[in-house]
């Protein structure tokens, strides 16, 4: 069956704005200047993409890709990091456990705790899973997969500590 890359994409995005309304800040932060995504043993990776987050203001921050790919099974999961004034989490401070309702298309949605750090987990039947993770008041990082038997939130928590520790 075709999976709808793009459909998971804009799944990311919106729970990303759904998220940056609904948690506020924690104390972690990173380096000044583009972060790096750490390698992960296990795990192939592809090309660090690197967007600039430009406006007419000045630089609002950065957008970061990267894929990463189990070498047992070829399995991936998708990575982006976006860390900026631009990217702040605002909001809600209680647990979320909710779906889409019956006009919905049958998506979930959970709070999780990803090694401290606030995270909201997104299941959609025919895009996959999404998980968005703050890791601090100017950095958001969603990890997307479209297969069931990737350990979204253990890699998620493998990432965030390798990346905890540089």
């Amino acid at each position: 069956m075709p999976v709808n890359l793009k459909g998971l994409k804009r799944s990311a995005i919106a729970l990303y704005l759904f998220a940056a309304m609904a948690f506020s800040a924690s104390s972690w932060a990173l380096p000044e200047g583009p972060p790096t995504f750490p390698d992960l043993p296990g795990w192939d990776h592809g090309e660090v993409i690197l967007t600039t987050l430009e406006t007419p203001s000045g630089n609002m921050g950065y957008w970061i890709e990267r894929n990463y790919t189990r070498r047992s099974d070829g399995h991936s999961i998708d990575v982006v990091l976006l860390k900026g004034p631009g990217t702040a989490w605002q909001g809600l401070q209680e647990a979320v456990s909710a779906d889409d309702g019956p006009m919905g298309s049958g998506s979930t949605y959970r709070s999780v705790r990803i090694g401290g750090h606030k995270g909201i987990l997104e299941w959609h039947p025919l895009t996959g899973r999404v998980l968005v993770v703050e890791l601090a008041p100017d950095i958001t990082v969603t990890f997307e997969t479209v297969y069931d038997d990737v350990d979204l939130e253990g890699f998620a928590l493998e990432l965030t500590e390798a990346v905890d520790t540089e």
